[in-house]
């Protein structure tokens, strides 16, 4: 195994840190023995790995190196102290993997003729990102769009929560006007809202149209008025009045749950005056 060089190290440092590093490399970091377990398990190709001699001489992870030799991909040993500068993490598991960001067919999302997208508009929280990425794989979603100022899906912290499903699914950064794109292919937007519905009636249904994006707001200021104005419809989830109102990631898991079975205790309305949205 050979001594990750300066250069190397440094490299990873950017790539953990520097959204623009990313951007500009097409790499990003994978760190921790579970996610890197389920990305080979998955038969993901891994540019390279870097080990703390720790992390290596442990039973579990000289079988990993075993399987990365056999799969030619280069593994690095990176000095502890070393590790601990480059790491996200506060206790570390001495290692990481580099990897290729995917290449995402956004014509090919636009063409589908059925299914849900989720849009994360200004989502900044790095977990709730990844745990909405989970519950879309979970229930079957077939894109994310992420809009205005979004937490970079590339994120170290993002990629961990999410349990690495960012190689599964689709993550397309795109402008607000091109939401209009997938309204002109027969996408519905689904904008949520944190209180009762303008009207006051919580108890309306209507069918789901087969290709629906629900679209979620940023933790603070909700959905921004670039997105509502191009909503067809508002949502509301029931809460009790202890609560003010629910985190993103519960909001999204409730959502696509409701959707996945067309339960008409989901209230969907006609958009309307806007209040805030979920958060």
């Amino acid at each position: 195994m050979r001594k990750a060089t300066k250069k190397q190290i440094k490299n990873i440092k950017d790539l953990m840190r520097d959204r623009e590093a990313r951007d500009k490399s097409g790499l990003f970091a994978a760190e921790g023995l579970k996610i890197i377990r389920d990305i080979l398990a998955r038969d993901i190709r891994v540019e390279a790995v870097f080990m703390s001699p720790a992390s290596r001489d442990k039973k579990d992870n000289r079988l990993i190196v075993e399987h990365l030799v056999r799969e030619n991909i280069p593994v690095y040993r990176i000095d502890r102290a070393e590790y601990r500068k480059v790491s996200a993490l506060k206790n570390p598991e001495g290692i990481l993997a580099l990897l290729r960001k995917p290449v995402i067919d956004k014509k090919g999302i636009l063409e589908c003729e059925k299914g849900t997208i989720v849009l994360c508009d200004g989502i900044q929280d790095p977990g709730n990102l990844g745990g909405i990425l989970r519950n879309s794989a979970a229930f079957g979603v077939i894109a994310v769009l992420l809009t205005g100022d979004s937490v970079d899906v590339y994120n170290p912290k993002v990629v961990r929560s999410s349990s690495g499903l960012i190689l599964d699914m689709p993550v397309i950064k795109v402008a607000y006007h091109e939401i209009d794109l997938f309204k002109e292919k027969g996408y519905k937007l689904m904008a949520s809202h944190a209180g009762p519905l303008p009207d006051g009636d919580a108890g309306f249904f209507e069918k789901v149209s087969e290709k629906t994006v629900v679209v979620f707001g940023n933790e603070g200021n909700g959905i921004s008025d670039e997105v509502l104005s191009r909503a067809d419809k508002m949502f509301h989830i029931p809460i009790t009045d202890k609560v003010e109102s629910l985190n993103v990631n519960s909001a999204v898991a409730i959502t696509l749950y409701q959707l996945s079975r067309h339960d008409p205790g989901f209230s969907i309305r006609g958009t309307g005056r806007p209040g805030t949205p979920v958060n």
